[in-house]
């Protein structure tokens, strides 16, 4: 990964080998593995350096939908993303996308399996991007994207946790009323 971060940023395979000093035929090796166990092409080999290709803009666990094409699809420029609510405390993100074709959002923050995505309201599948960040397949419009966290551990937590605080409230209820009959009774 950092090899081809550093042919990245350097936008050339000699220059990152000099920065990574390592020789460059190992690195454009290590580059061509790396696309081939991906299945795509992350850099465009260009006469003078390399640029990344839009699959190479971001990575992703498994491959993106079909529909998300290797050509990026309409005007990207015109493409806008607005945080509309943002509750951390809740397990609660909503996202509002407006894009011109096909994209993936990517959320920077941390992957974990219980964040549940939802597009448009209906469930989706979550991508983990760049090895730490969400990610969700957009089709082109206008969409509203959620991410809500739903841990069964933590509801069944908190389900034992009222569950205690009442049986504790009920012992101190129970021996309350016990205690002036008892002190009652030995005052006689």
């Amino acid at each position: 990964m950092r090899y081809f971060t550093a042919i990245a940023e350097c936008g050339s395979f000699s220059e990152a080998a000099n920065r990574l000093h390592v020789a460059q035929s190992a690195l454009s090796r290590h580059a061509k593995a790396l696309e081939a166990e991906l299945g795509v092409s992350l850099l465009e080999r260009l006469p003078r350096g390399v640029t990344v290709t839009p699959s190479g803009t971001v990575l992703l666990e498994r491959a993106p939908p079909p529909a998300l094409g290797a050509v990026p699809q309409g005007d990207i420029a015109a493409d806008q993303v607005n945080l509309r609510d943002y509750d951390p405390d809740a397990g609660y993100v909503r996202i509002e996308v407006q894009s011109g074709g096909p994209r993936m959002l990517v959320y920077c923050e941390n992957y974990h399996e219980n964040w549940r995505p939802l597009l448009d309201g209906q469930e989706t599948e979550m991508y983990r991007a760049n090895y730490a960040w969400r990610a969700v397949f957009v089709p082109a419009g206008e969409h509203v994207v959620e991410f809500r966290y739903r841990s069964a551990r933590v509801v069944f937590f908190r389900a034992v946790t009222l569950l205690s605080l009442g049986i504790a409230l009920a012992l101190g209820l129970w021996d309350y009323r016990r205690s002036p009959a008892v002190e009652s009774s030995s005052a006689s």
